[in-house]
């Protein structure tokens, strides 16, 4: 039998290299992995908060939409999660007529980036306006 102790040391140091290598290369593409399902999951947040927000806006007569829109505010949930939140609310168009709502939440990330915004129309009826009545 030959002793063989100087190729395995050989395809030790090779098996090795591969190794360190292919841990050099996974490393960084699973803290990057990490940080997009983070992101996502913020991104996601904010778009459910200012849906939400929309969703309730919209559903409010005229008279109370000026005031509502000002009391908007982030939920302690987002306040919890997103860095440094801020959510606001306007009303577009003229304070009699208002058209359509805009939401806007900005938090710190990466990059930093444009607010994401929602825009919601309001419906007006006027006695112009026909309105539908329900069968009984």
């Amino acid at each position: 039998m030959k002793c063989r102790s100087g190729s395995t040391l050989t395809e030790l140091l090779v098996a090795a290299t591969l190794v360190v290598t292919g841990m050099a290369v996974a490393a960084p593409l699973a803290v990057r992995s990490g940080q997009t399902w983070m992101q996502t999951r913020e991104h996601q947040l904010a778009l459910d908060e200012l849906s939400n927000h929309l969703e309730h806006l919209v559903r409010l007569p005229v008279d109370e939409l000026v005031t509502e829109v000002s009391k908007v505010t982030a939920s302690d949930l987002v306040l919890g999660r997103l860095p440094e939140v801020i959510v606001q609310a306007e009303v577009l168009g003229e304070s009699r007529q208002p058209c359509c709502i805009q939401v806007s939440i900005d938090w710190h990330r990466m990059g930093d980036p444009e607010p994401i915004r929602l825009t919601g129309w309001v419906e007006t009826l006027d006695e112009s306006t026909p309105t539908m009545e329900t069968p009984q």
